[in-house]
């Protein structure tokens, strides 16, 4: 008689087992789609695809940003290395390499306002005033103010 209560008392842990394992793969998310999707219904496996592989880059000075609201004393710590000063209208220094969506600092430091063109894009410089251009032409780009050849910068990719 013992030997038959002992093995009742495994078959119903088996069966609560198996009754357990049935109900924990049902109620899981993967069973409820693999039950009731139909092949035309189980989406493909998209992937994305593969990244391309970046070059490295060139070591090409590209200065930060220039802030909404910016005095002339915060430009010169942001853009004193990437800065071009206009004094009678010569540029200072004659010639800069820049990369391309580079920022750089237009420095008018005379008392008569003038026109600074870098490439294709003017700028009006108030007296003592300055701008905050962005070289988006790559190539040689004359620095021209009011007109006349000031500096060169090479933009480069």
């Amino acid at each position: 008689m013992n030997m038959q209560k002992d093995r009742l008392f495994y078959a119903i842990i088996g069966l609560l087992t198996a009754l357990g394992a049935f109900y924990g793969f049902s109620a899981s998310p993967e069973a409820e789609t693999a039950k009731d999707a139909s092949p035309e219904a189980v989406p493909a496996v998209i992937t994305a695809p593969a990244e391309p592989v970046a070059e490295p880059e060139k070591a090409v000075a590209k200065p930060p940003a220039a802030p909404a609201t910016l005095t002339y004393e915060r430009a010169l710590e942001l853009y004193g290395k990437y800065r071009i000063q206009f004094v009678s209208c010569h540029g200072n220094p004659g010639q800069m390499t820049l990369g391309k969506g580079a920022k750089l600092m237009l420095d008018n430091r005379d008392k008569k306002a003038h026109t600074v063109k870098v490439g294709s894009v003017s700028y009006r410089l108030a007296s003592m005033g300055f701008a905050i251009a962005t070289v988006r032409e790559v190539g040689t780009l004359n620095v021209t103010c009011d007109g006349g050849g000031a500096a060169t910068v090479e933009v480069q990719p």
